[in-house]
């Protein structure tokens, strides 16, 4: 195990392994293995090939996809073959910025590959040292997706309707009790993209990275149930913990790595180069 792993079984895939699903001629996720065949049960939304998943031309229009995407997903969660179920509604899209053609619950990306976009946030404290301390969440063990791993002090999907920072003050106040009035003090450092197999389907998510400077004063409480325990860790204990096991959540550590990498933290470790050229294929 070491640094450089963590970040490559974040982007763990092999996409030969999946089929393209289209909407209006145009790629906009990966359908998992087996998936096309129980997607037959669907032929007024789906149209079906040896190549490729498409949803039927018929519809046409944002309202009329998302009607008929909503039927099939939740027919999918009663089968037990979604990962879980948020009730938040996603858009549709092929990058950032985009217009959305329809929108899905958040549950249902994972299945058709379809591209999901999060906030995360590093909840950092200086030191009197001049040292840097993170603050640590543990999942609840009742969570759908990893439960019981190490976590940051606030993350979550972003939702249909809500701006990033606005999306990430929400979810400070709702993980972690941080005051709006001190959450708004944080900056966004960049994004990461990947591709993680999951056996729901593929995840492929872009995150944005968030950075928070704390007082020493501050004491993280949870609201939401997503997370059972705080704790302040140092940041060799952070990179000895990422080194040598899998305890941080997959994509966790992933952006961790980068608030590392981006404050040159990992100055002198031997790994700092291989480290930094994957973040950089991950940063694009």
């Amino acid at each position: 195990m070491s640094l450089v792993d963590r970040l490559l079984e974040v982007d763990r895939h092999d996409i030969a392994d999946y089929t393209p699903f289209f909407i209006e001629g145009r790629r906009y996720g990966w359908i998992r293995p087996g998936m096309d065949e129980i997607l037959r049960s669907y032929p007024d939304v789906f149209a079906i090939d040896d190549e490729h998943v498409s949803l039927r031309s018929e519809l046409c229009e944002y309202a009329a996809r998302t009607q008929a995407f909503d039927r099939v997903v939740r027919d999918l969660h009663e089968r037990e073959l979604l990962m879980g179920w948020w009730d938040e509604p996603n858009p549709v899209i092929r990058e950032w910025g985009d217009e959305p053609v329809m929108q899905m619950e958040r549950g249902g990306l994972e299945p058709f590959g379809i591209g999901g976009f999060g906030v995360h946030l590093n909840g950092f404290v200086p030191h009197p040292s001049g040292d840097l301390l993170l603050w640590v969440g543990t999942r609840s063990h009742d969570r759908p997706s990893c439960p019981g791993q190490l976590d940051h002090l606030a993350a979550g999907g972003q939702p249909l309707g809500l701006g990033l920072r606005e999306n990430m003050i929400k979810e400070c106040d709702e993980e972690a009790g941080v005051p709006a009035a001190l959450a708004r003090r944080m900056t966004l450092e960049g994004r990461l993209r990947y591709r993680y197999a999951m056996p729901s389907g593929l995840n492929d998510d872009t995150i944005f990275c968030f950075d928070l400077e704390l007082p020493p004063e501050f004491e993280p409480v949870n609201r939401d149930g997503e997370v059972e325990s705080f704790a302040l860790w140092s940041i060799e204990d952070v990179i000895a913990r990422l080194r040598t096991t899998r305890d941080f959540k997959y994509n966790v550590a992933a952006v961790i790595l980068d608030f590392l990498d981006r404050r040159d933290l990992l100055a002198g470790d031997p790994e700092q180069a291989g480290v930094r050229e994957i973040l950089t294929r991950m940063r694009r």
